[in-house]
């Protein structure tokens, strides 16, 4: 990606964070706001099942370098 005009702008990177502390990274498209899609695999923890422990989306990333990060994603605490 060497673009940073829309609709470039609104594909990203989504790093996530296993249950074993290895972070990883997919692609992802911000589609509304607060809203990023992205595989299934890139936020379920293959090994547990479960939500990744952190997610990240960091938009329009060049090179490796990012302009600004739009959102941090948290778990809900469950009942």
């Amino acid at each position: 990606m060497k673009s940073r005009y829309y609709p470039w702008s609104a594909i990203g990177r989504v790093e996530y964070t296993k249950a074993n502390g290895k972070s990883y990274y997919c692609t992802g498209t911000l589609i509304a706001d607060d809203i990023v899609l992205t595989n299934a695999h890139c936020v379920i923890d293959s090994e547990t099942h479960q939500l990744s422990k952190e997610l990240r989306f960091l938009p329009n990333v060049i090179n490796a370098i990012t302009i600004i990060l739009i959102c941090e994603i948290h778990r809900s605490p469950t009942s």
